[in-house]
């Protein structure tokens, strides 16, 4: 329906997209260097070339399978993160993460499995691909949205944490004044028994002063 070139231009998309989310759960671990960044720009560049020369040159086969072959390296990175990152910081949307990344992962084998079994490859494409493979296309981009679902609760998670961890610090804070508050109260209480002692203290110096001056008189 449109010029194919735009198909380079989306299956690039994919890949780049691919490639930020494994900036994005790196990132969550560690600070991302410059040398990875610099590899990442190039094997997108390369792979535009080589998905532009498969298009003209090659088939729908060849292309996918080039396509969920650096998916597959993309997801097993992602994987490889988000167990690091587990580790470091166990929560319960990075479980998830994992597992749809498996998903992702058994999907694109499965789909490249069966585009690539027996038809015939000037012929298929992606309107007549066989049930399982368009299924499997559907459950990749399925995966996808459970995905970026789990991104977000993972942020919600760690905003919750953050959110818990500030009132744990305001309710010590709270205690801490509360305590100081009664330490502040009790010293009250003992300055003004301290007074009365040296009131009674003087009293009796003054009375004792007062006997040794009638003494000394006698």
């Amino acid at each position: 329906f449109v010029d194919k070139f735009f198909l380079t231009l989306a299956n690039t998309s994919i890949f780049a997209a691919a490639l930020t989310l494994g900036f994005l759960f790196r990132g969550w671990r560690t600070k991302i260097s410059t040398q990875l960044k610099f590899i990442s720009i190039s094997s997108l560049f390369i792979f535009f070339f080589l998905f532009e020369y498969t298009r003209i040159n090659g088939t729908f086969q060849q292309r996918v399978v080039l396509i969920m072959s650096v998916l597959s390296v993309c997801v097993i990175w992602h994987i490889y993160e988000l167990i690091r990152l587990q580790k470091n910081e166990p929560s319960f949307f990075g479980k998830l993460l994992v597992v749809f990344s498996f998903l992702s992962l058994i999907c694109y084998w499965i789909r490249v499995f069966f585009v690539t079994r027996g038809s015939d490859p000037s012929h298929i494409d992606i309107f007549s691909e066989n049930v399982i493979s368009f299924g499997t296309r559907w459950g990749v981009m399925a995966a996808d949205v459970l995905t970026f679902i789990a991104i977000n609760g993972y942020y919600m998670e760690k905003s919750w944490a953050s959110e818990k961890s500030a009132l744990n610090v305001q309710l010590i804070d709270s205690q801490r004044i509360n305590k100081l508050n009664e330490e502040l109260k009790n010293a009250d209480e003992l300055n003004n028994q301290l007074s009365l002692v040296l009131v009674e203290k003087n009293r009796i110096l003054t009375s004792l002063a007062s006997s040794v001056k009638s003494s000394r008189s006698g």
